[in-house]
């Protein structure tokens, strides 16, 4: 990640990444969320690959894609997912994060379940994103925190 003007990693989506605009509603996480370790973890074949950490106290807009200046890049893991695929969205004072399709060549699985692109869909600690709905996936994204974090 190349520098900001204050010296921290600028996300991909600030160095032009795709044409995203954040919600109003997007903002630094809440309890439990805040000042915990978030992470995606990348499987191939049901073993962990890659584990990405997620600055939330930085940023709250993180770029998944096969392009290499991506926050969470999937080049290697996932050749079905677009440059610019989806973005996961963290949003101010929740425990909530959302994931938003950027109109992917071949859409985004939450669960198991096709999302509509240029929607936000909540996500949940422990839960899953695919990077091909209408193919079976290379890779499984898996978002990672604390287990205090985790939903009941």
């Amino acid at each position: 990640q190349s520098a900001s003007a204050e010296g921290r990693p600028q996300p991909a989506a600030r160095r032009g990444g795709p044409d995203y605009v954040p919600p109003g509603w997007a903002g630094k996480p809440g309890p439990p969320l805040a000042g915990s370790e978030i992470a995606i973890e990348l499987l191939v074949q049901g073993e962990v690959q890659k584990r990405i950490l997620l600055d939330t106290e930085a940023y709250d807009t993180f770029l998944i894609g096969r392009a290499a200046n991506c926050d969470v890049s999937l080049e290697g893991f996932e050749p079905q997912s677009s440059r610019f695929h989806c973005m996961l969205q963290c949003k101010e004072g929740s425990s909530e994060i959302y994931v938003y399709d950027l109109k992917s060549s071949h859409g985004t699985m939450l669960n198991g379940r096709s999302i509509l692109p240029h929607t936000f869909e909540p996500m949940r600690i422990g839960e899953q994103l695919r990077f091909c709905a209408d193919k079976p996936a290379s890779c499984i994204a898996v978002l990672c925190a604390p287990e205090d974090a985790m939903p009941e």
